[in-house]
């Protein structure tokens, strides 16, 4: 599906292929302005519905076909009865998965928010999900209380670096928000001192994403954070949604899995015109 909107911005663009193959998966939704939706089923895929949504989920977030909240949901959800099946982050088997998770990192405010939170034995993986945020998002502020937790808490003076190299060249990332990912690593750092960590940043492409500038400083500029950071204890991965469905389409079990990644690429799956000023 190509988005239909030639002469708008990249970031408009991407939005309206989203809306128009929400709209293909599902003729007769009834939509509201800017491709808002009215009704939190509406946004869920076939095989995921509302009454399953865990109770932690802030149902205010399944409001657009590009939600992030909606792109975690109808992937992982089905996977609550599998979890001992869930491959994640070269993991696989899980005991228990949580949604929206909220990991305190000892300072005042609200915790940070994971999309989603993978728990093994001795292991954790933890979610954070972009969907088209990093194409135009603003940038979370990072208090200097945090330098002094980074240092205080064991094996995260590699994040501590990164933050200090923040706050020297501020623009040097155009697509991550390195303050908000720094905030996750010491909220893990301090919530599970005892596990093997790992930060996942799953994110959202077009089909023909290495088209356009926007999408390879992203992945750029991930690779680059995840050298730097390297060797901490709570390492971070990235991995773009078509790579991890790829991967589900390569299992065998569950039995369901087939139809599901099929019905994420409906749901996902566009491709976004190249010409037009960005």
């Amino acid at each position: 599906m190509i988005g239909s909107h030639p002469q708008a911005s990249l970031v408009q663009r991407t939005g309206a292929a989203l809306a128009e193959a929400l709209r293909h998966d599902r003729p007769s939704l009834p939509s509201e302005s800017g491709g808002r939706v009215r009704r939190v089923s509406d946004l869920l895929i076939d095989g995921v519905a509302d009454h399953q949504l865990p109770d932690s989920v802030d149902r205010t977030r399944l409001k657009s076909p590009q939600s992030a909240a909606a792109l975690a949901i109808n992937s992982f959800l089905p996977w609550r009865p599998a979890t001992d099946q869930l491959p994640l982050a070269g993991w696989i088997g899980f005991d228990a998965v949580q949604f929206e998770v909220r990991c305190p990192t000892g300072l005042r405010g609200t915790p940070p928010h994971l999309d989603l939170l993978a728990l093994r034995e001795g292991m954790a993986v933890a979610v954070t999900v972009r969907c088209t945020e990093y194409l135009s998002r603003r940038k979370a502020t990072v208090a200097s209380s945090y330098d002094r937790l980074l240092a205080a808490t064991p094996a995260l003076e590699l994040w501590l670096r990164v933050l200090q190299d923040l706050r020297a060249r501020p623009t040097r990332y155009r697509h991550l928000d390195l303050g908000c990912l720094v905030k996750y690593a010491l909220a893990l750092g301090r919530t599970f001192p005892d596990r093997s960590t790992t930060l996942l940043y799953l994110f959202w492409e077009p089909l023909n994403a290495e088209q356009f500038d926007e999408f390879r400083r992203h992945r750029a500029e991930l690779a680059a954070l995840g050298e730097e950071v390297r060797g901490a204890r709570v390492v971070l991965q990235a991995k773009s949604f078509n790579a991890l469905w790829r991967e589900w389409a390569e299992r065998r079990q569950p039995t369901w899995l087939a139809g599901h990644v099929a019905r994420l690429r409906a749901r996902y799956g566009v491709t976004i015109a190249t010409h037009g000023p960005f």
